[in-house]
């Protein structure tokens, strides 16, 4: 379809700091710590997890090399189904970006109910308001709708403020661990192919890979971004190798905080609490208080960038026949794809409220974790800022 005003997005928005930021925002540092670190060290590999996310970073930078190659060639806010359009064909690359747009949009109905709840949370922990969790969730995702309203520029100035503040405390961790237990506490056997394809290697390259969701989100802005042939391929890489390293350092941390002998049976016994409890022991009790907030804030960043690369591949399809035309249509003044983006809010708010209803029937309790069954039907502890469960650390509903 040849694009028109009305279907164009804003030229030159963005340049490689703003897609850095938004990829980094996805892949939630803060937040992801938290757990992707402990099961990959209590249920994969062990020791060698932080060899795993160099080898995952690694290969993820040597699939990037075709990936950002393509972009030179298209710029197209669809990304994957421009991409496998041109490769494979229409009816492939059509049903590529149809499963597109369900997985954003799944991750946008989950990534909302989770901010939800930590942000119901930590209102109740830290200020003594008591506030439920879908409206928690709802006032996230119109603020995120109103930021993607007014154009990426708008929401990824936020974002840098975000990630400044999540990422400084991850390395806050890091450092302070370094300075409390020296050098020497860092096992270099965690990089030996011994150690990294150790005990269920599987399980570790799944929470490794899982860090760098959305790291292909650099070609869905390409047609906001100023050169783009260049910017998208520089922006991929440096989030990459970003990303690499601040979880392969906090996963090396956290090995040499408990010990090398002991990191397995700490991270199994109880891997919500892990980093939770070497962030107090490092860095003082002030830390958890400023992990309940960020986590919050990492996960609104999250949500910010999720629902931007939602909107868009539904825009993409859109303007090119294959969904309503109007979702393909961009904003007068903002040049944002305003109507794809209400309709995606509209549905994640619908389905948040959904959750809401489905885990009152079943339980009675507030958390979107029980909208279905679990292996469980007792309390396990989830979060410390909830009453009924007696946990001392947050963590991620289960």
């Amino acid at each position: 379809m040849t694009q028109t005003d009305g279907t164009t997005l804003r030229r030159n928005a963005m340049g490689v700091p703003e897609m850095v930021f938004l990829v980094i925002a996805f892949a939630a540092p803060l937040a992801a710590s938290t757990t992707n670190i402990p099961m990959a060290i209590g249920l994969g590999n062990g020791i060698g997890a932080p060899g795993a996310w160099l080898l995952v970073g690694l290969l993820l930078a040597l699939f990037s090399v075709g990936y950002t190659a393509m972009s030179r060639h298209i710029s197209n806010a669809g990304a994957f189904y421009a991409y496998i359009t041109a490769g494979l064909g229409r009816s492939t690359g059509v049903g590529a970006g149809y499963v597109a747009v369900v997985a954003y949009f799944a991750s946008v109905i989950l990534i909302g109910a989770f901010f939800g709840f930590f942000a119901s949370a930590t209102l109740d922990s830290e200020l003594g308001l008591s506030v439920s969790w879908p409206v928690c969730s709802m006032v996230g995702l119109a603020a995120v709708f109103a930021l993607c309203f007014l154009g990426v520029q708008t929401s990824v100035r936020l974002l840098g403020v975000l990630l400044a503040l999540e990422t400084a405390l991850l390395v806050a961790i890091i450092i302070a661990v370094l300075v409390n237990h020296g050098p020497g506490a860092y096992p270099m056997s965690s990089f030996s192919p011994a150690e990294v394809f150790s005990g269920t290697p599987g399980i570790a390259l799944a929470f490794c890979f899982s860090t760098f969701l959305g790291f292909e989100a650099t070609a869905i802005f390409s047609e906001e971004a100023r050169d783009p042939k260049r910017t998208v391929a520089v922006a991929t890489f440096v989030a990459i190798a970003i990303i690499a390293v601040l979880y392969l350092a906090a996963s090396w941390s956290a090995v040499a905080a408990v010990g090398a002998d002991d990191a397995v049976a700490v991270a199994a016994k109880d891997p919500g609490s892990m980093i939770f409890t070497i962030a107090g022991d490092n860095l003082g009790a002030w830390s958890l208080h400023a992990f309940n907030i960020l986590i919050v804030t990492s996960l609104f960043a999250v949500l910010i960038a999720a629902h931007n690369s939602a909107s868009r591949y539904l825009f993409a399809l859109a303007r090119d026949g294959w969904l309503p035309r109007p979702l393909g249509e961009t904003h007068r003044r903002y040049k944002s794809p305003h109507v794809a983006a209400t309709v995606q809010i509209v549905i994640s708010g619908s389905c948040s409220r959904r959750l809401h209803r489905r885990s009152r029937r079943r339980s009675g309790t507030n958390s979107p974790a029980t909208a279905y069954p679990s292996r469980s039907s007792s309390c396990r502890p989830q979060h410390s800022l909830c009453r009924r469960c007696s946990s001392t650390a947050p963590t991620w509903p289960m």
